[in-house]
C-alpha cells in the first residue's frame, strides 16, 4: 500500500478435548485501513489492488494459497452497479459471472 504501516492482530483459540487440546492461532492484517490479509488453519489469503467503487474501497485482486505450490487468484476487471431491468440499483447482489478459461494468457 505504499509505506503505510501494517498492523496484523493474531488470536487464539482452543481446539481438542481435554487433555488433548491445543492452541490454534488466526491472523488479520490489514494496511494502511485497508484488509491486506487473513491466514487461518487450512486458509491464507491476500487482499490487494484496492480501487473505489460506490464510495468504499474494492479489493479487485484476492490470491488464496490453497495448498503447498498452488495458488489461486481472482481479478476483478470490471466492477458495476448491478441494475434491474427498469433500470434501478439492485440493493444487493443476486448474481455474479466470471471469465473460466482464459487461454490466451
Amino acid at each position: 500500500m505504499g509505506g503505510t504501516p501494517k498492523l496484523c492482530r493474531r488470536f487464539a483459540y482452543r481446539a481438542g478435548i481435554s487433555p488433548v487440546g491445543n492452541n490454534v492461532f488466526s491472523t488479520y492484517c490489514f494496511e494502511g485501513g485497508l484488509l491486506d490479509s487473513i491466514g487461518k488453519p487450512g486458509y491464507h489469503a491476500d487482499y490487494g489492488s484496492y480501487k473505489k467503487f460506490n464510495g468504499k474501497q474494492v479489493a479487485r485482486r484476492v490470491r488464496e494459497y490453497i495448498e503447498p505450490g498452488t495458488e489461486l487468484e481472482a481479478s476483478i476487471e470490471e466492477l458495476d452497479v448491478l441494475r434491474n431491468t427498469d433500470g434501478n440499483s439492485v440493493r444487493h447482489c443476486e448474481a455474479f459471472s466470471t471469465t473460466a478459461d482464459r487461454p490466451d494468457e
